[in-house]
């Protein structure tokens, strides 16, 4: 690629912890350019909408000048892991507001995943092709709003 030096190249995902979909990358002026002008997955992708710029910058805004909402929200993430493993399911190691509950099949599960709905707690199964055959998990993302 005719580069003499590697670059730090950072990148996050504003899907997961941040309202809007998407991500980026933030890379030098040397990287930037070569994405723009050779990545096909970028050149041939639509940008993000401007509101969802906007509302990453602000959420962006407000982890910086609210540094108390974080600790909350990992205080909360902490009572999780600790009701879990008091329960006799620890979860896997997490040290974000993402706590995966490791059940192993598929079927196990969709079927947690059901009965915590039925209690009023949203979770996800995640479950093969998204993770590797005997990993399917119960994904708990946490807010504090």
């Amino acid at each position: 690629m005719g580069l003499h030096r590697v670059g730090f190249v950072g990148g996050g995902t504003l899907s997961t912890a941040r309202p809007p979909a998407g991500g980026f990358v933030a890379p030098d002026a040397t990287v930037i350019d070569y994405l723009v002008n050779r990545s096909r997955p970028f050149i041939f992708n639509t940008a993000l909408p401007p509101a969802s710029v906007g509302a990453a910058l602000a959420a962006l805004d407000i982890v910086a000048a609210e540094p108390e909402r974080r600790a909350h929200l990992d205080a909360l993430a902490s009572r999780l892991r600790d009701g879990l493993v008091a329960a006799g399911y620890p979860p896997s190691d997490s040290e974000t507001a993402i706590v995966p509950l490791l059940l192993g099949s598929a079927d196990a599960a969709l079927a947690l995943e059901q009965r915590l709905r039925d209690a009023g707690i949203l979770s996800r199964a995640i479950r093969p092709p998204t993770v590797p055959e005997g990993t399917a998990r119960i994904r708990f993302n946490l807010i504090a709003t």
